[in-house]
């Protein structure tokens, strides 16, 4: 049965090593060099190079030297180092860590090393990688985990497998051994090296890239040769700016001009060029809306990465972060920045919308099923007590973290009164938190009323906050007519 077809490893003749047959009669020394070429892509020299280092780490009673092309010295005719390093080679390992690997040289060297003569070949496949090459197929492979890697090295130097049955280090097989113990760091090492190489790196692939035509000379830079730039990138987010493959600026400019409204971020994105040249990465522009009516969506621009020669920029990359207006309306909605001339108005402002909030997107849509309860339907009354309990649960942490105490922020407005309501509202919620906790039975007659209490205390939470907010305005207009310098 070829490798490719089966599942995992094989176990390798003299693979499974004890420490009494390890430490057995010597069966005579091998008496010959024995060579391993390891071919690798070049972007994996990283990993070529902990193998040699692994194998080569382990004792051995004969002469054992891994072959990796970074040794090949500077100048050296490639075609006749690697053919003649093959020539000379007992063992071919194939170091395949990545589905996505480039085989083109791996495969030359591998038809260079076979030539004819039958000699040992090896794979050592990423644990990630379904099945071997179909180059490869008709070789048993090993996986690339700590226990595949350990049996590899056992069968190379207890086992005898690629020396004729003659062991190169049998101490390695003894069990805390120095070479056992070198032999297990080796395969740990080695795994660890393949492992980095099953990191999966996820993009955002949404982006373009303006940069150079290629025709620009060495003096190129985006601030002041914008009109010879081009715009690359993914095919979707091309299509999202409405453009083809290598369009100048100056059509993409055209394009989001005519755009209702017009997008704002090329402009913001031309005059941010000379700050990205000595600073950081400016933060999002202004979003626009894609040109594909049937998904009218809303994007931001944000700058992901940009390149500089010497003060000249010549590539800048921009993402696409597809925005949700309802999302991003409810969070400004809130949050209100505070400002030096209008600060004392923030919290005010905050707690009715705040208010009016839970009111439209919580109370209301419960008040309406609670109004449509059978009087008996238990089960439906106690779901959706559950619900109004977690909301008001959520609706208190809002507050907590937002710190609203409109008594204490207000305290030099609020007359004797206006203090009285505030408190009466206080302990009117206390004590409707305290009924939704411990709710009189049968629920399908209680929780309607507790939520009928809930939306009527709402309500006069809301006007108790337009009073302070009248009597701001009061003050307001006090303080404009008495003091037209304040």
């Amino acid at each position: 049965m070829a490798a490719s077809q089966q599942s995992g490893n094989r176990e390798s003749p003299g693979t499974e090593i004890g420490a009494s047959e390890a430490a057995g009669p010597d069966r005579g020394a091998f008496a010959r060099r024995i060579k391993i070429f390891a071919s690798h892509s070049h972007e994996y020299e990283d990993l070529a190079r902990e193998f040699k280092r692994g194998v080569e780490s382990i004792p051995h009673r004969a002469s054992v030297d891994v072959s990796i092309y970074q040794a090949m010295p500077g100048g050296t005719k490639w075609r006749q180092w690697v053919r003649k390093e093959l020539r000379d080679t007992d063992i071919f390992v194939l170091l395949y860590p990545h589905a996505g690997m480039q085989f083109k040289w791996c495969s030359y060297e591998l038809g260079a090393f076979l030539g004819g003569i039958d000699r040992p070949y090896v794979c050592i496949r990423n644990t990630n990688i379904k099945a071997p090459l179909d180059i490869t197929d008709e070789w048993q492979d090993c996986l690339a985990n700590v226990e595949g890697i350990r049996q590899f090295l056992l069968s190379l130097f207890v086992g005898g497998v690629y020396t004729d049955g003659i062991p190169i280090c049998p101490e390695a097989g003894i069990e805390k051994s120095d070479a056992w113990l070198r032999l297990q760091a080796a395969a740990t090492n080695l795994a660890s090296s393949f492992e980095r190489a099953r990191v999966r790196r996820d993009y955002y692939t949404q982006r373009i890239c303006i940069e150079s035509d290629g025709k620009a000379n060495d003096l190129f830079d985006l601030e002041t040769d914008l009109e010879k730039a081009v715009i690359t990138g993914e095919e979707w987010a091309l299509r999202l700016l409405s453009l083809q493959p290598n369009a100048k600026w100056s059509v993409l400019q055209r394009e989001l001009a005519q755009r209702q409204p017009p997008a704002q971020w090329p402009s913001e994105l031309m005059r941010a060029f000379g700050k990205i040249k000595s600073g950081p990465i400016p933060p999002p522009f202004t979003p626009f809306r894609a040109g594909d009516r049937a998904h009218d969506k809303v994007y931001l621009p944000v700058i992901t990465r940009a390149e500089s020669i010497d003060e000249r920029l010549r590539k800048v990359y921009l993402i696409f972060v597809e925005a949700d207006p309802t999302q991003m309306r409810s969070f400004f909605d809130i949050w209100v920045p505070p400002s030096p001339p209008a600060g004392s108005w923030t919290v005010l402002i905050r707690s009715l919308l705040m208010v009016l909030h839970a009111r439209w997107l919580h109370i209301v849509p419960m008040l309406n099923l609670a109004r449509r309860l059978d009087d008996d339907d238990e089960e439906a009354a106690r779901t959706l007590l559950e619900g109004v309990r977690s909301t008001i649960a959520a609706l208190d942490r809002e507050f907590t973290e937002r710190d609203v105490n409109l008594l204490e922020t207000y305290s030099d407005v609020v007359d004797e009164g206006l203090v009285d309501e505030g408190r009466n509202l206080e302990n009117e919620y206390r004590q409707i938190r305290q009924d939704l906790r411990f709710p009189r039975e049968p629920l399908a007659r209680t929780v309607p009323a507790l939520i009928e209490r809930w939306i009527t205390h709402n309500t006069r939470n809301a006007r108790f906050i337009a009073a302070l907010f009248m009597i701001k305005a009061r003050n307001l207009t006090k303080a404009t007519v008495d003091s037209p310098r304040a």
